[in-house]
């Protein structure tokens, strides 16, 4: 077993099961924080939130990481400065440094993983930044349709009002991921799931494709 697991490791880089496994520590942040959430985590919760929408600018450093030169140095980083002023908003809604520290770990493991990477690989990563960005978008629309029927399990009108979550939301608009966090959470388990069930195919198609 460890043998087999050591060729694996030879063959695809250790980035790539990094990425793998901080998506499935998020799906499963996300379905706790929805099934059995506790009012000392409420800031947490409301941090996890903005998170998901930072993602969506976070799928864009993947596509950006996929298709750049690797020589070209200045390109990586007008386009890490750039993210990094997105990053430095998004983090001023959240209590602490969230998600400066997300990024700083997420962006990191993307380099690490666009430098190491083969040219045979660069379409492959072009291919999965978009896949990444359809998901995120197909599932936005599709939990914003059925809003409505997501149960609310541990986070009820009665926790939020305990937890004083309406005094933990620094962005104060109106928008359907904030007001309504069990539809978040919701979102965010299906959103890292599909990310993980992906993550796992091209592994396992990067792996076939060394072996033939």
């Amino acid at each position: 077993m460890t043998i087999k697991l050591i060729r694996i490791f030879k063959k695809i880089s250790v980035f790539s099961f990094i990425g793998l496994i901080m998506n499935i520590v998020f799906s499963y942040m996300f379905l706790s924080f929805w099934l059995h959430p506790q009012i000392e985590n409420i800031e947490l919760i409301y941090n996890f939130i903005i998170l998901l929408m930072f993602e969506c600018f976070m799928i864009h450093t993947s596509l950006f990481m996929s298709i750049v030169d690797r020589q070209a140095w200045s390109d990586w980083l007008y386009g890490l400065v750039f993210f990094g002023f997105i990053a430095y908003g998004f983090n001023h809604l959240v209590s602490g440094n969230q998600i400066f520290i997300i990024y700083g770990v997420l962006v990191l493991n993307r380099i690490l993983l666009g430098l190491l990477r083969g040219d045979i690989d660069k379409r492959q990563e072009e291919i999965m930044s978009i896949v990444y960005f359809t998901i995120y978008l197909v599932l936005i629309v599709f939990v914003a349709m059925v809003s409505g029927l997501i149960p609310r399990y541990g986070l009820t009108e009665e926790f939020l009002s305990a937890a004083n979550y309406i005094d933990v939301k620094r962005l104060d608009i109106k928008f359907e991921l904030i007001d309504m966090p069990h539809v978040a959470m919701c979102f965010g388990v299906l959103y890292y799931l599909a990310l993980t069930l992906v993550d796992v195919y091209s592994i396992k198609h990067k792996l076939a494709k060394r072996e033939r």
